[in-house]
């Protein structure tokens, strides 16, 4: 008996088909960039964090060097909670991580601790956990409020962080007079607009960390105030 190999030639096809992973998705610009701020973020917060320890250390062996030695601890204290600031509002998050709410706003304290505005935080219970796209996007937000507050002012932090990633974020800024930049809010819209410079990335970074996470991005500004909305939808289950 013999094969015709035209005749089977169908059937391996299909079989080689089936054994055949699915490709994986090109990655994007963004996804790209978000990827190097994270390996970047994570390289030197550690450094940066063990000069902070040698200053402490250094303060117990000089105490005459106190004063000097305290500038430099507060510059290194500084530089850690702006890195591990912007590993999230700026890194990589990959579908089903979570993140401690009471350590974002650990993280916010740390970072907005020298700064002309006041952050009051009313995020979430302690205990519970938020997405981390979720929490990357508020933390975009919260970029926007305070450079729209240069003189100070007050920002109130809000969200509910809901099973499965979820979450509803308000981030509003007032108490003071608020500034933005002249394309702002075309960033933020995505409508056509010069490109930003460095300082100014977090606009339109809002608005790609929004579309990424399906979340729907509004705001609202006058003379006096600022406010940001986003109402982020639950992670979809990866395909089995």
């Amino acid at each position: 008996m013999s094969l015709d190999a035209a005749a089977c030639a169908p059937a391996i096809a299909s079989l080689g088909d089936e054994a055949a992973e699915p490709a994986p998705a090109p990655m994007s610009e963004a996804e790209l960039s978000a990827l190097m701020c994270s390996r970047i973020c994570h390289d030197l917060i550690s450094p940066v964090g063990a000069v902070g320890n040698g200053v402490e250390l250094m303060q117990e062996i000089a105490p005459e060097m106190t004063e000097e030695l305290g500038l430099i601890g507060d510059s290194a204290r500084a530089a850690a909670a702006a890195l591990e600031f912007h590993r999230i509002a700026f890194g990589a998050a990959a579908p089903g991580e979570r993140i401690a709410v009471q350590r974002l706003r650990r993280i916010v304290e740390e970072r907005f601790a020298r700064d002309r505005a006041r952050i009051e935080w009313r995020a979430g219970q302690s205990e519970t956990e938020a997405g981390r796209a979720a929490a990357r996007l508020l933390f975009d937000m919260l970029l926007v409020a305070v450079g729209a507050l240069p003189r100070g002012g007050r920002i109130t932090v809000t969200a509910e962080f809901a099973p499965g990633g979820a979450a509803s974020l308000a981030v509003t800024a007032e108490g003071g007079p608020t500034r933005l930049p002249e394309n702002a809010r075309a960033w933020l819209d995505g409508a056509p607009a010069p490109r930003p410079a460095p300082a100014e990335v977090h606009y339109p970074l809002t608005r790609i960390n929004a579309l990424a996470c399906g979340a729907r991005l509004s705001h609202e500004a006058s003379a006096e105030s600022l406010a940001l909305r986003a109402e982020v939808p639950a992670e979809s289950s990866p395909a089995g």
